[in-house]
Parts: C-alpha cells; structure tokens; sequence
C-alpha cells in the first residue's frame, strides 16, 4: 500500500521554515575555484539528488523528477542563466557524487551535518523542521523529565533522516550501541504503526507531520521540552565558487517571494509515495560517523547506456531474458567482488543481489548482466537498481529497466510472475 504525505501548511508556516538573512543578500561570490565560469560557460548546471523523499525530491505523475528542491534548483539555474539537468543517485552516494565532479550541486532534503560538512560545501540553509519525540498517550510519562529517562527507551525513526542522525549523536553512549535500542522504519508512518504495536517506545518526528497527522486522534503526547532541529541545504565541492552564487540567488528567492511560492506550491498537495529513502543494511557505528567519512577513497558511478534491452523494450509474457548496463566507476574505490548491484527502495533484498564478476579499478568501464524474467501479465514494467558496497552503502546513478510485456506470437506456455523479477544467473 502507498503511504501518502499531505501537509496543508499556511502561507504563514511556509515562510517560517525559510531563512533570510538580509546582510548576505548582495555578498560577492569570493571563493577561489572556476566552478562557476565553468558551468556558465556549459550552459547547464548538474544537479544530483535522490528521488525519494516527498514533497523535496520525487517522480511525478509525468515520470520526470519534481519536488521542492528541484523548482528550487531550477529557479537558481534560470537565474544564473542555465539549463537543468536532473541526475537521480542514490542518497548515500550524493556526496562522493559531488566530489568526484559528476554533478555541479547536490539536493534533495539533504541533512547539513557535522561530518559531511568536512567533505563538501553547503550552502546557506533553505529549511528548517523541527523534530519531536512522541509517546502512546496510555504511556505515563513522569513530570520533568530530561533527556537521560530514554536511555532504556526504544526510538523508532524513519531511516537516512536528520532525526537518526540526532539519535546516534545524542543518545549512544559506550555502554549502550545502537542497535540495542534504535529502530529503523521506511517510512514515519511504519514507525508510527511500531509504536501503536508497542515495537518501540517512543518514535521521533517531524513536528508539523505530527500536527497533521496524529494529534487529533489523542492516542499521542509529545514528551521532553527539546526540540530536534532539521536543516536542510544544497551542497557543492570544497571551495566550490558555485555556493556563494546558490547563497545570493537563493537570499533573492526570499526577498522577492520565489521561494515561498515555490514551498506553498509542494506544502500543500497530496502526493502519494510509491518509493521511500532506502535504510542501510549494516548498522553505523557506536560514534554516529558515518561510513561516508570513515573510507578515503570515493565510491561514484556514472551510467554510460544500455547494451541490451533497451527503455521501452517489447519482451514476451514470462520470458526471460538478459539486461547489460554499461557503466564507469568514477571513483577512487576499486569495486571488489563484495560489490553488488541491488533492487532500489527494497527493504529486503539479500535474495536479488548480483556480485560484481571482477574487480573494477577506478576510471574503468564494466558491463553488468542480470538475467531477467518478464510479468506473466501485459503492460509497462520497470525495475530500479543501485550499486551497493559490502557495508551496505548505495551509491552512483540509480540505473533501471523499462520493458512493454506483450502477448507472444507463437503459443507457448510463460512461467507465472507478478512483477519484473531477476533472477540468478
């Protein structure tokens, strides 16, 4: 089933969640580097993002990607006198995306963090949420309680948020890890169905999500005082001449009303979600640090085309048949064989996993096959896949198969199917 997210923030809200700051408006663009000439003079700025997190970044009904941070990206764009390109990456990969020069700037309810603040470049930030803890309303709860009374709590959370970072940093301590009391959902609204179920304690959200959604049922109570701030930025290389011009388009965005209209616009739909931001597979150590900052080398993919099997590819009801990619490692990792390629926005996906044959040095090209076997049923299909390191991590361009599953010509007799599977080959 679909979850959707609604949110019918007022005009007013909207512009709250909005910095400004009116000394930076007319800042100079001071950095060093020629980012900027270079994309001025290309005509198009590459703007990386993970299509999976409404009402930020997201397929719309017209199959391009749309989302707040997109109008955003191309407004900045249309300003600095650019064209967009969209490229959709897996969230874990955005950052060592944006090093490795595959895309200018990077997007897409991205979290401006301690630790990745010390790869890349942010920008100033454009949105800010804030975080609460939530109870059943059955729960008592002591009066004045600090932040120690979770520390035998279970907290659910939404994996690859700001607020699973917050719980790392805040709550794990040498005698207490992770994954003896953090829960990981897909989705807020799978965290919240775990704590009706008394799965977890406690669940951690966005306060306006909470607003809502849940508090006129009055099966819910906010507990603790303190309040989880969210922030949300663009981010670019280290010393990327690009930021101080996405700072200055973006500060004139709020003085002349863009931005607002531009959040009115995606805080006041109804969207459905048919893909959610993908939780990792291992468990992030004790410290919070993620395994982004804890490798040297940069893990990067960049998609070439499609040796076989073609988008739009007409295939026969339950035939098999094999899918070739061509793609580049692009970055500084060589892939070894504990590299694999994984179905995209499935939670358990340790059965559809394919090894990477070789082992792929950095600036090489390599060919992955997948044999396949088609829908027993006519239609569109498509199927969604992502590079995965041994820690679990998704990085590079999010690559897929589209095919038009038709009746075969002759009779025969296709093996029953449900969906566009992959199968071992």
């Amino acid at each position: 089933m679909n979850h959707v997210i609604m949110s019918a923030l007022k005009k007013e809200s909207i512009i709250g969640f909005f910095l400004l700051c009116l000394l930076s408006v007319f800042s100079p663009v001071t950095a060093a580097d020629s980012h900027l000439s270079a994309v001025k003079s290309n005509g198009v700025l590459y703007f990386g993002t993970s299509s999976d997190y409404v009402p930020f970044t997201f397929y719309g009904a017209d199959g391009t990607i749309t989302g707040l941070d997109i109008q955003l990206a191309e407004e900045i764009a249309n300003r600095i006198g650019v064209s967009l390109r969209v490229i959709d990456l897996a969230y874990d990969g955005l950052i060592d995306s944006v090093r490795v020069g595959q895309v200018d700037l990077i997007g897409g309810a991205l979290s401006k963090s301690i630790e990745n603040a010390q790869l890349v470049d942010f920008s100033r930030v454009y949105f800010m949420g804030t975080g609460r803890i939530v109870a059943l309303k059955s729960k008592e709860i002591p009066a004045d309680i600090t932040l120690s009374f979770l520390s035998d709590k279970s907290i659910g959370v939404q994996g690859g948020t700001n607020f699973e970072q917050w719980v790392l940093a805040n709550l794990v301590t040498e005698d207490r890890a992770a994954e003896q009391f953090l829960v990981r959902y897909l989705t807020i609204a799978d965290a919240v169905k775990g704590l009706d179920q008394e799965e977890v304690d406690f669940v951690l959200m966005d306060l306006n999500t909470y607003n809502r959604y849940y508090k006129s049922s009055g099966n819910y109570q906010l507990i603790l005082e303190d309040q989880i701030k969210e922030e949300f930025a663009f981010a670019s290389h280290q010393d990327s001449s690009l930021i101080p011009e996405v700072n200055r388009q973006l500060n004139f965005m709020m003085l002349d009303g863009t931005a607002q209209r531009i959040a009115e616009d995606f805080f006041s739909n109804v969207y459905p979600i048919s893909n959610s931001r993908r939780i990792r597979q291992s468990m992030p150590d004790s410290s919070g640090s993620s395994v982004q900052s804890e490798i040297s080398c940069t893990n990067a993919m960049q998609f070439i085309g499609d040796v076989t099997i073609p988008d739009g590819s007409k295939i026969n009801r339950g035939a098999s048949f094999t899918k070739i990619w061509r793609i580049y490692n692009l970055g500084s990792c060589t892939w070894n064989m504990n590299y694999r390629l994984v179905p995209y926005n499935t939670v358990n996906s340790d059965h559809m996993s394919y090894q990477i044959s070789r082992t792929v040095p950095p600036y090489s090209v390599y060919d992955f096959p997948v044999i396949m076997t088609a829908p027993s049923e006519i239609g569109d299909y498509q199927s969604s896949w992502q590079l995965q390191t041994s820690e679990g991590k998704n990085f590079g361009q999010t690559i897929w198969v589209k095919i038009n599953v038709v009746e075969p010509e002759m009779d025969q007799s296709p093996e029953e199917s449900s969906d566009l599977t992959a199968v071992p080959q």
